[in-house]
């Protein structure tokens, strides 16, 4: 090979490189393992950052998850402290090592069985319960119908969550507070509904998201992709 094909076939080769790429991703068909191993080579980090937990305390302890709600919620929902509860639970339970769920009925048989739970010392409250840390859940805002509509459809959750640890001192027991979690659902507009339609299929998804983003700050995840 003489001097001047040396120096082109070392100038093209990014090029026959390129190709040689192409061509694979053409020749193996869809959905063959090759092809997949190709893709996680050039293909980009998934989407978002990684986010540190903002308290990592729960793991291997018993919490128990507390939700406020004022009497004209609770005599429209009658169940929202228990299936924000539940939801809430059950996210945790999934995400959060060795963690320990108190049952969100034993935590509402003890709200109702005491009238004033509310003004009790949040460390005490925590014993009562049998539980390590209280989740204290206030919902500043829980519906699901659309404002100043009888029919129309959307779950709204705006809630202001804390921790409590109950080993420590009173004054020094909030061992977290996070920022309000609002959660909007659908997050494009309201659906169409008639008077005293059952809310199953908004309320449901909106418990849902409300559980997985507070969950989201007790452990490392990826930051969802924001939208154009």
């Amino acid at each position: 090979m003489n001097d001047r094909c040396h120096s082109l076939c070392f100038r093209c080769a990014p090029c026959v490189s390129a190709i040689l790429l192409a061509a694979c991703f053409v020749v193996v068909p869809a959905g063959c393992q090759p092809t997949g191993y190709l893709l996680y080579l050039v293909a980009p980090e998934g989407p978002g950052e990684t986010v540190e937990a903002e308290f990592t305390g729960l793991e291997n302890h018993s919490v128990a998850v507390v939700v406020y709600a004022d009497p004209g919620v609770q005599y429209e929902y009658p169940f929202c402290r228990l299936t924000v509860a539940t939801a809430a639970g059950s996210e945790l339970r999934n995400r959060i090592k060795g963690i320990r769920l108190i049952e969100p009925v034993k935590v509402i048989k003890y709200q109702d069985q005491n009238t004033y739970w509310e003004s009790m010392p949040k460390t005490q409250l925590a014993k009562a319960l049998g539980a390590d840390y209280v989740l204290y859940v206030t919902l500043v805002e829980y519906t699901t119908r659309e404002p100043g509509s009888l029919d129309l459809l959307r779950g709204r959750i705006t809630a202001q969550c804390s921790i409590y640890q109950a080993d420590l001192a009173e004054r020094d027991s909030a061992v977290w507070r996070g920022k309000d979690i609002a959660i909007l659902y659908p997050p494009n507009g309201p659906a169409g509904g008639s008077v005293g339609q059952d809310d199953t299929a908004i309320r449901v998804p909106t418990e849902r998201l409300f559980a997985e983003e507070l969950a989201r700050k007790f452990y490392k995840h990826k930051a969802a992709k924001k939208e154009s």
